[in-house]
């Protein structure tokens, strides 16, 4: 890496001829239509909220003045274009593959295997959407079955998922969606699955197509049966991303603390899904301010999932107690 003034400066000597020949792109080889194709496809993914708006600034150089990228554009172009268009760049712009990258992604390959060949999604992190709004469920589990078993059947339902009118103002409203095409980010993917290593492994690509499907139309169609309702009673900016937030949390994607995000990948080598674990400690509080606002829909929301979130974990306490499968203690105070 290397500071602006020095990246300045290399750009003017190469501008006089001072670069070799051997590491010089030579720009204008795409016809206009073909540099408009490639851009509204890095367009969309910036307007869906996976990669950098200025990803896109950074190929239209690259394909039509030679301009190299830099790191994180090439990280962009690997959500948007694929894995191995992006090492192509790399190879390029002279960028090393990374090897702390590959160290992790090696670590969570082992949790990517043991979450594959089931559908667990649908009960564990989809859970408490899953019950607060079960009218949705059937449209999601059987994509979710369609997303396991065909590749190009999950890709389709994923674009029209995020071509939905109503996706754009549920990702400004904070409602995360992951990211479904191979070769994205780490800290992109549904937790379980944060290994690119172990989709060359049978089942696991399969598991997670079908978990993040799932998950994905749960989100949107949370945010859909809000966003009408709570607009109708006047919602403000602020409690639509109340719930947005709320949505995140109840589908497993919880907040790390002190901007933590970015290192999710390594906190889930030693935690499995570290953002699901704060998700649950997080969603208490949530409840808490959604039946504190004024807005009809959202309080109704908030008990829905609160007897979800305490019924269901009593529920199942009981359950444990009753069979003797497990030690349980009735005493509230402990």
């Amino acid at each position: 890496e290397i500071t602006k003034i020095e990246a300045t400066n290399l750009a003017e000597k190469a501008t006089a001829g001072g670069i070799k020949a051997g590491f010089a792109i030579k720009g204008g080889q795409f016809t206009a239509k073909e540099v408009d194709e490639l851009l509204n496809i890095m367009v969309k993914s910036s307007e869906n909220g996976l990669v950098t708006r200025d990803s896109s600034i950074a190929l239209r150089d690259l394909l039509m003045t030679g301009t190299l990228p830099e790191p994180h554009h090439l990280r962009d172009f690997a959500i948007a274009f694929g894995e191995d268009f992006a090492k192509s760049a790399g190879k390029v712009a002279r960028v090393p593959v990374s090897a702390k990258g590959q160290i992790i992604d090696a670590l969570n390959l082992p949790r990517a295997v043991l979450a594959s060949g089931d559908l667990s999604a649908t009960f564990r992190q989809g859970l408490i959407l899953l019950l607060t709004h079960p009218e949705k469920a059937p449209r999601a589990f059987w994509r979710q079955l369609k997303g396991f078993a065909s590749e190009k059947l999950s890709l389709e339902m994923d674009d029209v998922l995020r071509s939905r009118p109503l996706y754009r103002d549920a990702v400004n409203n904070g409602v995360e969606f992951t990211a479904l095409r191979k070769g994205a980010q780490l800290i992109a993917k549904e937790e379980p699955f944060a290994s690119n290593l172990a989709q060359r492994l049978p089942f696991v690509r399969r598991s997670e197509r079908a978990f993040t499907t799932f998950l994905n139309e749960m989100r949107m169609g949370a945010y859909e049966a809000a966003h009408g309702a709570m607009t109708a009673q006047g919602a403000s900016v602020a409690e639509m991303k109340l719930m947005g937030n709320f949505i995140n949390l109840a589908s497993g994607r919880g907040t790390l603390p002190a901007n933590l995000d970015r290192y999710a990948p390594i906190l889930n080598t030693v935690l499995f899904s570290a953002r699901y674990q704060m998700s649950t400690l997080q969603l208490p509080r949530q409840i808490g301010r959604m039946l504190l606002s004024k807005n009809p829909y959202m309080r109704k929301e908030a008990a829905k999932a609160l007897i979800t979130f305490v019924g269901g974990g009593s529920a199942i306490l009981g359950l444990f107690n009753a069979t003797g499968k497990g030690k349980v203690e009735l005493d509230p105070r402990s």
